[in-house]
């Protein structure tokens, strides 16, 4: 899969998270299940799309089926894609939350990528709508074990949405 190099994103990766075998009934450590289900969190930087990351899904099912013999591999997705999305800095809502961050915290914008995916990018997937993720914490640790955040960064996040708001709709 021909994924490009992002500034802003690590490289792909595919990460099992959820591996269960047998799918039903109880787990025996002494019988061999017939059947087992894994979840795959995919994460692409920009690139590809949905119909090419499905078509390489299923070559690669196929070939994995036909090197155990008698074996079958399906797939399909849990979450739909959520492939990587950009936004132009130039869009006005950028712009807005770029002055917003100044205004609020008298800091510069820091620019970047996101690891993961928000309900944003569905709307900039689906409806073109463009999009920024900004709020507090450290981007690299949510969902995972003593997620934080420092009440000075949601003081500020929320200072930075009411100056956002107020750029974007009186410009």
């Amino acid at each position: 899969m021909l994924c490009a190099r992002s500034r802003y994103l690590r490289p792909p990766t595919v990460t099992p998270t959820v591996i269960a075998a047998p799918v039903k009934g109880v787990p025996q450590s002494n019988v061999i299940p017939a059947l087992a289900q894994a979840t795959l969190d995919v994460r692409l930087t920009p690139g590809p799309e949905a119909d090419a990351v499905a078509k390489e899904i299923d070559e690669a099912c196929r070939r994995d089926a036909q090197a155990c013999a008698g074996s079958t591999v399906d797939w399909e997705p849990v979450n739909g894609f959520r492939l990587a999305t950009r936004v132009d800095r130039s869009e006005p809502l950028v712009r807005a939350m770029a002055r917003a961050v100044r205004r609020a915290t008298g800091n510069p914008p820091r620019y970047g990528g996101v690891p993961g995916s928000t309900d944003g990018t569905i709307l900039r997937m689906e409806l073109g709508i463009p999009i920024v993720t900004c709020g507090p914490g450290n981007r690299l640790i949510p969902h995972q074990v003593d997620e934080y955040v420092e009440v000075g960064q949601l003081v500020d996040a929320a200072r930075i949405y009411v100056a956002s708001a107020l750029a974007y709709l009186a410009p």
